[in-house]
C-alpha cells in the first residue's frame, strides 16, 4: 500500500464526513416540542372510566365519564371535542371544574328512541393549553366508549320439584353477549334470582344472599325470603341451595337442568329436593 494511496483514502473520508455533517445540518427539520404553560392543569380522562357502558332497560339513559386534573385550585371550564358520536347520543361541549375540585363528571345521554342490544359508540378528545402530552397521568386526553342498552333474551322454561307440587311456567332470563342470567319470581316469591353458568360444567354460582362455597342462601337485608310455589297456605319460609356442577346446574346443550336445596316450610316442616328445570 503507497504512501499516495493512503493519502487519497484519508482525503476521500475527510470529504465525505464534511458532506454528510452538512447534509444533516442542511437537512434537519428538528424544532422542539411546543412548551407547556406553567399553567397547564394537566385534564385527562379518568383510567376508571369503562369503555363499555351499559344501561338497564328501565331507568336512567344518562352514563357518566369522570375527567380529572392535578391543579385544582380555580374554577375551569374545559372544551370536549367530539371526534366521533352516534345520532342517538347527547354529549356536552365543556365541562366544567370547581375550585378545588379534581374532577368533575361528563354526562353522554342516550336518547329515548334508542333499540335495546344496540352499541352506540363515541370518540372524545381534551385539547388546549391545560393538556400535557408530556406527562405520564393516570388516564389519557382521549376517550373511545359505547353505550348500550342491556337486552335481555328469554327462555320459557317449566318448573318441578321431583315429589310434591304441580309444575309452574316460568322465565330464564340471558344477558345479550355476557354469562349473566336471572330468574324472575323465583320459586313464587316475586324476587328475581341471578347467577352465571360455568362453561366447562354447568356449575350456577348465585349472586347476592349469602355464599359459603358449600350451599347459597336466599335472602334479602340478611332475611330468608318466604317461597310460594303452591299457591297454598304453607309456604317455604327457607331455603338453602347446595352449589356444585352435580347439585346445581343448567346444560345449555340439553335445554334442562336442576337446583338442589333443603326447604323449611311454614308447617315446621322440612326436606331436601330439586328444582328440576326444562325448556325447548
Amino acid at each position: 500500500m503507497t504512501i499516495t494511496y493512503i493519502k487519497h483514502t484519508a482525503y476521500l473520508l475527510i470529504n465525505l464526513a464534511i458532506f454528510l455533517f452538512s447534509a444533516c445540518s442542511e437537512d434537519d427539520n428538528y424544532a422542539p416540542g411546543t412548551a407547556i404553560p406553567a399553567s397547564c392543569e394537566q385534564v385527562y380522562f379518568s383510567k376508571e372510566n369503562a369503555a363499555s357502558l351499559m344501561l338497564p332497560i328501565e331507568g336512567s339513559r344518562s352514563v357518566t365519564l369522570i375527567v380529572a386534573r392535578t391543579k385544582t385550585s380555580s374554577a375551569l371550564s374545559m372544551p370536549i371535542n367530539i371526534l366521533s358520536k352516534d345520532d342517538k347520543l347527547t354529549i356536552p361541549s365543556t365541562i366544567e371544574f370547581t375550585a378545588g375540585s379534581p374532577t368533575t363528571k361528563l354526562e353522554i345521554t342516550l336518547s329515548s328512541d334508542a333499540e335495546a342490544g344496540t352499541e352506540y359508540i363515541f370518540e372524545l378528545e381534551l385539547t388546549g393549553d391545560n393538556i400535557d402530552p408530556y406527562t405520564k397521568l393516570d388516564g389519557s386526553a382521549k376517550f373511545f366508549g359505547s353505550v348500550m342498552i342491556e337486552k335481555w333474551n328469554t327462555l320459557q322454561a317449566t318448573f318441578s320439584f321431583e315429589d310434591l307440587y304441580s309444575p309452574w311456567e316460568g322465565e330464564i332470563e340471558n344477558l345479550e353477549g355476557s354469562n349473566k342470567y336471572q330468574i324472575k319470581d323465583f320459586l313464587k316469591s316475586g324476587k328475581t334470582v341471578e347467577f352465571t353458568i360455568d362453561k366447562s360444567t354447568g356449575a350456577i354460582s348465585f349472586s347476592g344472599g349469602y355464599n359459603d362455597g358449600t350451599y347459597w342462601q336466599f335472602l334479602e337485608n340478611d332475611n330468608f325470603i318466604p317461597c310460594y310455589p303452591t299457591g297454598s297456605d304453607i309456604y317455604i319460609t327457607s331455603t338453602y341451595i347446595y352449589l356444585g356442577a352435580s347439585y346445581s346446574y343448567l346444560n345449555l346443550n340439553k335445554k334442562s337442568g336442576r337446583i338442589y336445596h333443603w326447604n323449611n316450610y311454614s308447617d315446621n316442616s322440612s326436606n331436601w329436593n330439586a328444582l328440576n328445570i326444562s325448556w325447548k
